[in-house]
């Protein structure tokens, strides 16, 4: 499905650019306290949520849903004498929009996961009985 193989494909992206010697995570732990600030991931295709099948092909089941997660316990190689810093936490996003065409992702969804990443809780009602505060908050929507 589509979830099962997302931690291993952020896993591989982080390996990627830790082999790259140029390129070092420290400059994104800003607070110093070892771990990475933030990490935001843009999945190609289409997001789980847009429930039923793509033009592609693919069940929304096997597409992965916009959210944030944890668990990658992954950590970056001492180097030059730095201590590594730890990958945890992380938000995803599809790239595009809807189940077919080009359109991109609204900047909403992004900003929906990044606030959960932030701590914000959803605000709209789970049951479904009400509205919330509807358009009027991105995590309303």
């Amino acid at each position: 499905h589509g979830f099962s193989m997302l931690k291993e494909g952020i896993i591989y992206a982080l390996n990627y650019l830790e082999s790259n010697p140029s390129f070092s995570f420290r400059k994104f732990d800003l607070d110093n306290d070892g771990n990475l600030d933030g990490l935001g991931v843009l999945t190609s295709g289409y997001g789980a949520e847009y429930a039923g099948t793509d033009c592609e092909g693919a069940q929304n089941n096997y597409r992965i849903w916009s959210h944030k997660g944890a668990g990658l316990n992954w950590s970056s190689e001492e180097r030059h004498g730095d201590d590594p810093i730890n990958v945890n936490r992380y938000y995803v996003s599809s790239a595009l929009r809807g189940k077919c065409g080009s359109d991109i992702v609204r900047m909403g969804v992004i900003c929906h996961e990044l606030g959960h990443y932030l701590g914000i809780p959803d605000l709209y009602d789970p049951n479904f009985i009400g509205v919330g505060i509807g358009a009027f908050d991105f995590m309303s929507q």
